[in-house]
């Protein structure tokens, strides 16, 4: 499989590679009748802030990251595509995903070395190169701030996650059980800079210290491991700033909604709390 390296640029490690391809172009044609009519009318913003013609061009951004993840990505390029400035698409996008373009398609590639970790046999190395990193350092790095683990150790946790063990930290939704954690990101960065990972009951609430912000999960459990570390459904909250509390004495019930095609994809593993002494007890492989 070819591994193309990426070129950096001031958005972070893995915007393109640096052959000479050019950039893949958004086809904004590729959208449903019902939308093309606004797709050519100047956006309206509603009491959300989001118009139809804002969604619109968001959900056709991430279908063009989500196809084109080996292809460089220029914001200038897609703003003159949907006809707006980069400030006004950013801008568009954050308020809709809650983080900004680059970062999105960042977690997404992240993502998709997740998958690539738990579904193939490709070494880390080459996984690393494949996502857009030039230093398999870097990379692990990153993924490990990001989903709690090394792309080592989640393999490790695969290998030896036993799912009936965390039944008794699950609570039952109908006759389902589900598994929940709160996630602990850097206050303005939720999904971006993860700090701490709890398991909690959905009834409980470990709210943001200052300087962070929480988003709390829930997914179904399953007796399959690749399941609940690759969770196709993932129930979640909005993030909660500390500010937004009050203060750090606010305790409540967080009620979780299932995952939006805006939503940026959940890269802390949920099992990893009660796996990660085991897994950090293991020596960990340079490969």
């Amino acid at each position: 499989m070819a591994t193309e390296r990426w070129r950096r640029t001031r958005f972070g490690p893995s915007i393109g590679p640096t052959c000479d391809s050019k950039p893949a172009m958004l086809n904004l044609a590729r959208v449903s009748p019902s939308i093309e009519s606004a797709l050519s009318q100047p956006p309206e913003t509603d009491a959300l802030g989001a118009s139809v013609f804002s969604a619109a061009v968001v959900a056709r951004i991430i279908d063009h990251f989500r196809r084109n993840l080996g292809h460089p990505v220029v914001l200038q390029d897609l703003g003159e595509e949907v006809g707006w400035s980069t400030f006004s698409m950013i801008r568009a996008f954050r308020r809709l995903t809650g983080t900004t373009p680059m970062r999105y398609l960042s977690l997404l590639r992240l993502a998709d070395a997740k998958r690539m970790l738990l579904t193939t046999k490709l070494s880390v190395i080459n996984i690393c190169y494949d996502v857009g990193y030039e230093s398999l350092g870097s990379f692990n790095n990153r993924f490990r701030a990001l989903v709690g683990l090394t792309p080592t150790e989640l393999r490790k946790l695969y290998d030896t996650l036993d799912p009936s063990l965390l039944l008794t930290d699950c609570t039952c939704s109908g006759s389902e059980p589900m598994l929940h954690a709160t996630a602990f990101f850097r206050s303005g960065h939720a999904y971006t800079q993860l700090v701490d990972l709890r398991r909690v009951r959905t009834y409980e609430f470990h709210p943001p210290q200052a300087g962070q912000a929480t988003v709390s999960f829930g997914i179904p459990w399953s007796p399959d491991p690749l399941e609940i570390l690759l969770p196709e459904h993932v129930y979640r909250t909005e993030p909660v700033e500390y500010g937004s509390l009050g203060g750090p004495s606010w305790h409540g019930e967080r009620i979780l909604r299932r995952s939006t095609a805006f939503d940026p994809p959940v890269l802390p593993v949920l099992a990893a709390d009660r796996g990660m002494a085991a897994v950090h007890s293991m020596p960990v492989s340079k490969h």
